[in-house]
C-alpha cells in the first residue's frame, strides 16, 4: 500500500488501476478509506489498498475571513437576527465536504 500524506481539504490527483481522479479529501470516519468530493460535487470513498500513487495538487490552508467595513447609520432602525440553522445560516465546510454555521452576523454580507 502506497503512503499517503493527504489532509482533510487538500486537493489531490490519484492514480488507481484505471484511471486518475482528482478530488478534495474530505475527513473519513474509516481509515482504509479516502473519501474525495470530485468536481461534479459527488462523494467517493476509495479501499486506500486500490490507491498506486498521490500527489498534492493544492494544500488547504483554512483562510481567515476577512469581514467588510460597515459604517453604523444611526438614522436606520436596529434588526435583530436570530441565526437558527439552516441552509441560509451555513457555509460550505472545505474540510468534511458539509457545511457549518456562520458563527458571526457580518459574515451574512460576505
Amino acid at each position: 500500500m502506497v503512503e499517503l500524506n493527504f489532509h482533510p481539504g487538500d486537493y489531490v490527483r490519484l492514480r488507481l488501476a484505471l484511471e486518475e481522479i482528482d478530488g478534495q479529501v474530505l475527513e473519513s470516519p474509516d481509515s482504509g478509506i479516502l473519501l474525495i468530493k470530485l468536481k461534479s460535487g459527488y462523494n467517493i470513498g476509495i479501499n486506500k489498498e486500490n490507491i498506486l500513487a498521490g500527489r498534492v495538487i493544492k494544500k488547504y490552508s483554512e483562510e481567515e475571513i476577512k469581514l467588510p467595513k460597515r459604517e453604523e447609520r444611526k438614522e436606520l432602525p436596529s434588526v435583530g437576527l436570530i441565526i437558527t440553522g439552516g441552509t441560509i445560516a451555513s457555509k460550505a465546510s472545505q474540510s468534511t465536504g458539509g457545511v457549518k454555521p456562520i458563527t458571526h452576523v457580518d459574515e451574512f454580507l460576505t
